[in-house]
């Protein structure tokens, strides 16, 4: 656990002195903000990595939380815009792709294929 809060401490640190360097070459003032939580984060994660194991808890427990919200809220995106209008574009023309309508006069469902003269000859070559 040890070595696991020490990655987190210099990858915590590390971001957020990049952060703090790109504020401060565009002129940003609280670039010392930035610099300052990843400095400190660094040198936590070299003296007394523990202390980063509640930090590490809250951010784990807000990126699970955040990452739940995006999937639901793309999954219903994707359903609404995408799905949904396709399946009504084919009930307006009457197209079934999967040919689920009941034919009580049919005797079987099964659908007759043409013969494959390359898939038989592909089966003679193998044996």
């Amino acid at each position: 656990m040890k070595q696991e809060l020490r990655k987190f401490g210099f990858s915590l640190g590390l971001g957020l002195n990049i952060l703090g360097c790109i504020m401060f070459y565009r002129g940003k003032g609280h670039f010392i903000w930035f610099t300052s939580i990843g400095s400190f984060g660094l040198v936590t994660a070299i003296i007394c990595p523990s202390l980063l194991r509640l930090i590490k808890k809250v951010l784990d427990f807000i990126i699970l939380w955040f990452g739940r919200v995006v999937n639901a809220v793309s999954l219903v995106i994707a359903f609404y815009l995408i799905f949904a209008p396709i399946g009504i574009l084919f009930r307006l023309f009457r197209k079934d792709l999967l040919r689920q309508g009941v034919d009580r006069s049919a005797g079987s469902y099964w659908i007759k294929k043409k013969d494959d003269v390359f898939l038989k000859q592909s089966y003679e070559r193998m044996g």
